[in-house]
């Protein structure tokens, strides 16, 4: 068991605690969150490679089709 700090009342303590576990839930649910969309973000590219291998094109021209894709730029300049 550990001994309340000096100073500390144990409301003020379990305050702390409460605080530092909340603050470790928000940082696992946004590092969760962030691989959640790291996974979708890896998933459509495998689906447009996949849409770009059965379209016969190269995988230079794939790997140009799927950067405009993610960049919101044309493939063809005018």
């Amino acid at each position: 068991m550990q001994m309340p700090a000096p100073g500390l009342s144990l409301v003020h303590q379990a305050a702390r605690a409460s605080a530092a576990k909340q603050a470790a839930q928000a940082t696992l649910l946004q590092q969760s969150t962030a691989g959640a969309a790291r996974d979708a973000l890896v998933v459509e590219k495998r689906r447009l490679e996949g849409i770009a291998r059965a379209l016969g094109l190269s995988r230079k021209t794939t790997a140009e089709l799927v950067s405009a894709y993610f960049t919101n730029t044309p493939v063809v300049k005018p």
